[in-house]
């Protein structure tokens, strides 16, 4: 999304300036009132005086190694919970969505590796036997992902979403409307950048 958004900001707003800041679990905690966040979300809940669109949902799917002995068996529960898993952060992600659903069953997966973010899992998992969680569309759109064998993630509660958020007395200040609206055309696939 950033590079098709900077492309619409430099061709129709170049004295924008974006800042992207790293994730955090409040919205205008620190930003001001006119913040933007484009956030994942896990569920519906929203803080008081939080606007917000859906841009996106989405599925997840297991990521392994092509050959790996995983993908011969069908992905249950019980076996995805069997693996060796490599894991982002839920500093960096903001859940552990998974592995509430897994104790919520009365299982647990087996986190070898944690990393700080979603740069280095896929040379992680080209090299062992770990597998990962990503979303289904990641793997349709980073021509990385291609090369590595997957599977539907047997959790079926468990879904992506991202949404779009800004702090309700600026609902109708133009130029934050504006900017919303260009970038709920590109999740839409609508902007002809």
């Amino acid at each position: 999304v950033l590079p098709r958004l900077s492309a619409v900001l430099r061709a129709e707003a170049p004295g924008v300036k974006l800042v992207i800041a790293p994730f955090s679990d409040r919205l205008g905690s620190s930003e001001e009132p006119a913040s933007l966040q484009i956030r994942l979300t896990w569920g519906d809940e929203r803080p008081p005086g939080i606007r917000s669109q859906r841009l996106l949902t989405d599925s997840f799917v297991v990521l392994m190694r092509r050959g790996h002995e995983a993908a011969r068996a069908p992905m249950t529960v019980e076996h995805y919970a069997s693996l060796n898993h490599i894991k982002v952060s839920a500093a960096a992600v903001g859940t552990t969505i998974i592995d509430d659903s897994l104790a919520n069953r009365g299982l647990e997966r087996n986190v070898v590796l944690t990393v700080p973010h979603w740069i280095e899992v896929p040379s992680i998992i080209e090299r062992t036997d770990l597998v990962a969680v990503v979303p289904a569309r990641w793997c349709q759109s980073d021509n990385r992902l291609t090369r590595f064998s997957t599977a539907s993630l047997p959790l079926d509660e468990v879904t992506l979403n991202v949404d779009q958020c800004w702090d309700s007395r600026r609902d109708r200040d133009p130029a934050q409307r504006w900017l919303r609206q260009r970038i709920a055309k590109i999740f839409a696939g609508q902007d002809s950048s």
